[in-house]
């Protein structure tokens, strides 16, 4: 599929997903659901929203390699950045900004530092199926479809791990072969080496204390999200099972699979009210927390990110032309 049509293909599940979301609401029954929310609780959420970005710098510390690794706040920065692109490009294109600013400000090889960011991305989602099942096992409300759903998630992430596992191990015979080959040219000598330096980032899945330390750490991080997610419950006087939290904080990571808007509008909001479902929550009071859950993260990462990368480029302009060369027209 091509980059135009993928990002259509998210415009459109952008708009199915708020129709999804807004049909049938009473709208004055949301304004007033979000007027009468307890702030503590948000402020409460917002703290720990911080500290899971912080804790997110500090894991993908341990997945670069040590001699290269930028200190845990230069890794924040880019990190806060990233996420600010995502809320403003399509396709999560601020994963592959993280990557290019690393090189560009920090000197780390773009290919291994993108490498560190997939295998970011598999233990994200272990430490999600792994919830997910627990709130399964444990609190069985849930539709068949959302539990084969489970299942096919699972089959494609395992299929993924074994293919980066497979890359890891196999791919130096490959990159030898094609520098050897008569007929390499430039370009497949520059693919080579690339190929090479993705393997290198991928280093981290032959040490099993560093894969140790990854997941543990990405257990905590998903503890913090699941938390900020209860806080923004209990601001709307929501006293649910811990499990509805964990549920959401599942639903909404799996919805970030799809080819994804802007700031994936309308398909957070969308993943959001379907984990509040089994719960008995209804639909406006669903509405107004994913609005308000996502509004909160979308104002600190867009504030903090705004603020990282005037720090980093020194200004909005010149970040644009360095980062992403084809929006600064």
């Amino acid at each position: 599929m091509s980059k135009r049509r993928t990002i259509c293909l998210g415009l459109v599940l952008s708009l199915v997903f708020l129709y999804f979301a807004f049909r049938g609401v009473d709208i004055r029954q949301v304004w007033f659901n979000i007027r009468q929310l307890n702030s503590f609780f948000i402020v409460v959420g917002a703290v720990l929203i911080v500290a899971e970005f912080l804790l997110r710098a500090f894991r993908w510390k341990f997945l670069l390699t040590p001699n290269c690794a930028p200190k845990v706040n230069q890794l924040f920065s880019v990190l806060m950045i990233g996420y600010f692109s995502n809320s403003i490009m399509p396709l999560r294109m601020g994963e592959l900004v993280r990557a290019q600013l690393l090189g560009t400000n920090y000197d780390v090889n773009r290919a291994r530092a993108l490498a560190t960011i997939v295998v970011e991305r598999v233990c994200d989602m272990v430490t999600l199926l792994a919830l997910f099942g627990v709130a399964v096992l444990l609190y069985d409300i849930f539709p068949p479809w959302m539990k084969q759903g489970g299942i096919l998630v699972t089959i494609v992430l395992l299929a993924i791990s074994s293919l980066l596992y497979v890359y890891r191990h196999k791919a130096a015979g490959i990159i030898a072969q094609m520098r050897l080959h008569p007929s390499s040219n430039r370009f497949s000598k520059k693919l080579a080496t690339t190929m090479e330096n993705f393997g290198l980032g991928l280093g981290v899945l032959s040490n099993r204390k560093t894969v140790f330390i990854v997941l543990s750490l990405s257990v905590v991080i998903w503890a913090l999200v699941i938390a900020s997610i209860d806080m923004v419950l209990q601001s709307f006087s929501m006293q649910l099972s811990p499990f509805a939290s964990i549920f959401v904080a599942v639903m909404v990571g799996l919805g970030m699979l799809l080819p994804a808007p802007p700031g994936n509008l309308g398909v957070y909001e969308g993943f959001a009210i379907l984990a509040l479902v089994p719960f008995g929550i209804e639909r406006e009071a669903a509405l107004s927390f994913s609005l308000v859950l996502h509004f909160l993260e979308l104002a600190i990462t867009m504030s903090i990110g705004f603020v990282c990368l005037v720090r980093e480029v020194g200004s909005v302009r010149t970040g644009t032309i360095k980062l992403w060369p084809g929006q600064a027209k």
